[in-house]
């Protein structure tokens, strides 16, 4: 598991009492492009809110990057062949 460093987009959010439009939308566009790779994989997140998206950002990076975290209670997507 990696170590982040960073802060949830819910304490991002409290902190700057809100977002920047551009910075909303490149946030939105990245948990997008993170829960297609997990549904392609047939993982269905389950828990998906602002503290279960950090924003961690490595020392040298312009900014953030998005990460979904807490898959605890995600499950497999199961097709019913009924």
């Amino acid at each position: 598991m990696a170590l982040l460093h960073g802060e949830t987009l819910a304490d991002r959010i409290k902190r700057t009492k809100g977002l920047p439009q551009e910075m909303a939308v490149s946030i939105a566009c990245d948990v997008a492009m993170a829960l297609r790779h997990a549904h392609e994989k047939e993982i269905v997140h389950r828990d998906l809110k602002p503290a279960n998206i950090f924003l961690h950002k490595e020392i040298d990076a312009d900014r953030p990057q998005t990460k979904v975290v807490d898959f605890g209670v995600s499950k497999l997507a199961i097709e019913d062949e009924g």
